[in-house]
């Protein structure tokens, strides 16, 4: 009984573990992609986050100098 649980865990586990090669290079292409995409958008948030912190602090001190 318990082996053949085992086996039927073990044959999951290698249709898991063991992908064509196409579709290891796909999945490790799409990786990539989506680590390059995260770390671009991390910046961009940083970057905006700075520039709004920067905004607010400035938007009083310009706001005052406006002449209409």
């Amino acid at each position: 009984m318990a082996t053949e649980k085992k086996e039927k865990v073990a044959k999951k586990t290698k249709e898991v573990i063991h992908l064509s090669k196409d579709k290891q290079r796909r999945l490790k292409t799409y990786s990539k992609i989506t680590y390059v995409l995260a770390r671009i958008a991390k910046v961009c948030l940083i970057i905006g986050v700075v520039g709004l912190a920067i905004a607010m602090t400035l938007t009083p001190v310009l706001v005052k100098n406006i002449k209409v």
